[in-house]
């Protein structure tokens, strides 16, 4: 958009389904299938994907980057990028919500009933996992939301009325411990100063601070 005399040029790129800024880069799906990457001057175009996927024309995209990994979803449906071979691979098919883990090596994603971490790089510590592994790691009679990381190996969400942080290290039994119950909670975690705040039935709550 030109301020000065308020006109609007052509379109810039054609055919767009989803288009996300990272950095000095901008990443965006066509209708074609396929990923691009080029810059804010739109001086030059990147191929990302090698393979086309199949795209439903009534659906919702967005795309997400962790660099040095890139994020697809199609409504519920989450893809990765599999860096090797430069194509997208399915993750799940339910997804209601997926967030990156603070170090960037991992997501966490989840349907109503069940939790799991997706790995984007080999982890040698413990748990060791390999790059693209997928790990189950609990499952609720309640609806899970409010999900969140308190740090790269810890997790809090809610499920039903009640609150819970869970470690991810699923060698054993993964030790999942309840914090409160409410009716109803709304979750912010301020990970500056390591302080849960609760919202439920009009009031707020606040925890002491966790992870010191």
């Amino acid at each position: 958009v030109n301020l000065a005399n308020k006109t609007i040029s052509p379109g810039l790129i054609e055919n767009v389904l989803a288009l996300s800024a990272f950095a000095d880069s901008l990443y965006y799906l066509d209708a074609s299938g396929l990923i691009y990457k080029t810059d804010y001057n739109f001086n030059s175009r990147e191929q990302i994907t090698n393979k086309a996927i199949s795209v439903n024309q009534t659906a919702s995209y967005s795309i997400e980057r962790l660099p040095p990994n890139l994020l697809l979803k199609e409504d519920n449906v989450v893809y990765y990028l599999d860096r090797e071979d430069r194509s997208f691979k399915k993750l799940s098919d339910f997804a209601i919500g997926a967030k990156p883990s603070p170090d960037l090596k991992k997501l966490a994603f989840w349907n109503n009933y069940e939790l799991w971490v997706f790995y984007l790089e080999k982890s040698d510590d413990q748990p060791q996992k390999q790059l693209y592994e997928k790990s189950f790691l609990t499952r609720f009679s309640g609806k899970i939301e409010n999900v969140f990381w308190l740090t790269s190996h810890y997790l809090v969400f809610s499920a039903g009325d009640t609150v819970k942080i869970s470690e991810i290290d699923d060698r054993d039994s993964i030790n999942i411990a309840e914090i409160a119950s409410f009716s109803n909670p709304e979750i912010f975690w301020d990970r500056f100063n390591k302080k849960l705040y609760i919202l439920a039935e009009k009031a707020l709550y606040k925890s002491a601070d966790l992870f010191q």
